[in-house]
């Protein structure tokens, strides 16, 4: 099982993680994935991910599991990781045209600082989104869509054009500018959903094993707190139309 394989990883280096989103329903209310799910997502603190992408790396060189970067691999736009699996092709609704690798995947992502006043959540928000939209127009990724993604795309082709490196630079940069202020939310910037939905409050970083599938995985001993913030009601079952696969569509495996 990948996750398995990459929680020994994380577990040799003393790389802290814990489930999140559609993961943590699965685990607290299936005991591992969700019927209808197709992939894994895991969340660690900034400290934790920059470790994780330092040292976790060779433990992989000899296998056909690859971590995936935007400093990894140059087409690769995204700004977090993923832990691929190079013996599967998979393309990605949205990113099946990019140039890069696709397959099997489990999702890896920071969670960043974020700042106590509004207004500086609002600028942190809006400047991730700026850049991370630039560096998927540029690398050939799904175009977002909507008046907010129209606007950005036009203050785009008005100001000095950015190679895609320096836009990735300018993204983290936004990601992380908050990192050294004490006690505050950590957000998923990254996250689907809207600012503010996907976050760890400072006493939601304790954690505890549960089961999933065969393994044991750490969530957030508040878990149900955190769900609650972000789903609502997480306990009841969505509605059958639902429950339905959202990023695998094609599955190919490599000779």
């Amino acid at each position: 099982m990948m996750l398995n394989s990459l929680i020994n990883a994380l577990n040799k280096h003393n790389i802290k993680f814990f489930m999140i989103g559609g993961s943590l329903i699965g685990a607290m209310r299936h005991k591992g994935f969700i019927p209808w799910d197709d992939d894994i997502d895991i969340g660690m603190t900034r400290s934790e991910y920059e470790r994780f992408l330092r040292e976790v790396p060779t433990e992989f060189t000899s296998t056909n599991y690859f971590i995936q970067t935007d400093q990894s691999e140059k087409g690769y736009a995204l700004s977090y990781a993923k832990f691929l699996d190079l013996n599967t092709h998979v393309p990605v609704p949205g990113d099946k045209d990019a140039n890069v690798r696709q397959g099997v995947f489990i999702d890896v992502f920071p969670f960043d600082a974020q700042p106590k006043s509004k207004l500086a959540q609002i600028v942190q928000f809006y400047a991730y989104q700026y850049y991370d939209l630039y560096t998927k127009r540029l690398l050939g990724y799904g175009h977002a869509t909507g008046k907010k993604a129209n606007l950005m795309m036009s203050i785009q082709r008005i100001l000095p054009k950015k190679t895609p490196a320096l836009a990735k630079q300018l993204r983290a940069k936004w990601m992380m500018r908050y990192e050294n202020e004490v006690g505050v939310n950590l957000v998923n910037l990254a996250s689907p959903y809207t600012y503010g939905r996907e976050i760890i409050l400072p006493n939601e970083l304790d954690l505890k094993q549960v089961k999933f599938e065969n393994i044991m995985v750490p969530v957030s001993k508040m878990f149900d707190q955190v769900l609650l913030r972000q789903y609502g009601d997480w306990r009841e079952l969505p509605e059958k139309a639902k429950r339905v696969s959202t990023h695998i569509n094609d599955f190919n495996e490599n000779e």
